[in-house]
C-alpha cells in the first residue's frame, strides 16, 4: 500500500526534528510502526528503535559455526546435543528458533558438485 507524501512528511519531521521514537510517532500517527520504519529506511535514515538483547548462545555461536562448516546439513537437535555438552542450559526449542536463524545458506549447487566429485573419485 503507497504511503501518502503528507503522511510521509509528518513521520520524517517527528523523527528528524522533534526526535520523536518510531513508538510515539506510530501511536501519534494511529500507524503501524513498521509503516514508520518503512518510511526513515526509504529516506535514508538509519533505524534502531530497540537495541539487541545479548543471547545466552552467543558465547556458544563459535563452536556451533564451526561445527556447521564441517558438517552444513547436521540438524539443529544435533548442535543442541554439542551445546549442551559445552555447557548452554537453554531450552531445545528456543535453541533451534536461534540456529534456524543464524544458520548459513545451504548452498544445494556446491553440495551436489561434492557428492559427484566423490562418486567418480570412488570415495564414499
Amino acid at each position: 500500500m503507497a504511503i501518502p507524501a503528507g503522511l510521509k512528511a509528518q513521520i520524517l519531521r517527528y523523527h528528524g526534528a522533534d526526535k520523536w521514537s518510531i513508538g510515539r510517532i506510530a501511536r501519534q500517527l494511529s500507524v503501524h510502526h513498521s509503516t514508520v520504519k518503512r518510511v526513515l529506511i526509504e529516506a535514508g535514515l538509519r533505524v534502531s528503535d530497540t537495541a539487541q538483547r545479548r543471547s545466552q548462545l552467543d558465547q556458544y555461536w563459535p563452536v556451533i559455526r564451526d561445527t556447521l562448516k564441517q558438517f552444513p546439513t547436521l540438524p539443529a537437535s544435533r548442535l543442541y546435543r554439542v551445546a549442551r555438552e559445552h555447557g548452554y542450559s537453554g531450552g531445545p526449542d528456543h535453541f533451534r528458533a536461534l540456529i534456524a536463524i543464524r544458520r548459513p545458506p545451504f548452498d544445494a549447487f556446491d553440495w551436489m558438485l561434492a557428492v559427484l566429485q566423490r562418486r567418480l573419485t570412488g570415495k564414499s
